[in-house]
């Protein structure tokens, strides 16, 4: 089965992803209580742009981790001091190079719970652009669901499934989509997350 610009615009009509964050993981959490943010939060895809945007930069990337993970994160304690090393390998130039993307890729994934999924979050939401394209959000949901759809398969046949190389590969296949289908990157990579697995 092939992507279909009508089934993308139907399906990601309504615009943002909004999830809502409530648990005692957040409640709990030293950095969350210092913000003074609600429990329950409801956050959506622009609320967490206009948070980078803005440069409240830990803020933004304490609200990422919540939008991305509402429950709890597995492994990773959202301390000061770990936001404090996600906002310094985040400050780099928007336009990032392949080099780049390997420091950023390499220094988060020191960071204990730190995975690529998280780090393809935070490159999305802080609007970094690899070779002029988009960095877009790559997790489970939309790695599964771009098994049902032919577009991928020369992606899919790469050895390596996870990683710079396989991500680069990614960012530019969906510029490949996006520009022949004539529709926004970020509502292919939502459709796809919609169509993954739970």
């Amino acid at each position: 089965m092939k992507l279909s610009k009508e089934a993308i615009e139907i399906a990601t009509e309504n615009g943002q992803a909004a999830f809502t964050v409530k648990s005692q993981f957040w409640a709990n959490n030293e950095v969350y209580r210092h913000f003074l943010l609600p429990q329950p939060l409801i956050l959506n895809r622009g609320d967490l742009f206009t948070e980078f945007e803005e440069g409240n930069t830990v803020l933004a990337i304490l609200k990422t981790l919540a939008w991305g993970y509402p429950q709890a994160m597995r492994k990773f304690k959202p301390s000061k001091r770990n936001l404090g090393l996600i906002r310094e390998i985040l400050d780099v130039k928007n336009e990032l190079t392949e080099a780049d993307l390997y420091r950023v890729f390499g220094g988060l994934a020191q960071i204990e719970g730190i995975g690529p999924s998280t780090i393809t979050k935070l490159l999305f939401f802080s609007d970094k652009r690899y070779d002029q394209m988009p960095c877009l959000i790559l997790d489970e949901r939309v790695f599964d669901a771009m098994k049902r759809f032919s577009d991928f398969n020369d992606l899919l046949k790469q050895p390596m499934h996870k990683g710079v190389a396989f991500y680069i590969q990614y960012i530019m296949k969906m510029d490949e989509l996006a520009k022949s289908l004539s529709i926004d990157h970020e509502r292919i990579e939502m459709y796809l997350y919609q169509q993954g697995k739970l």
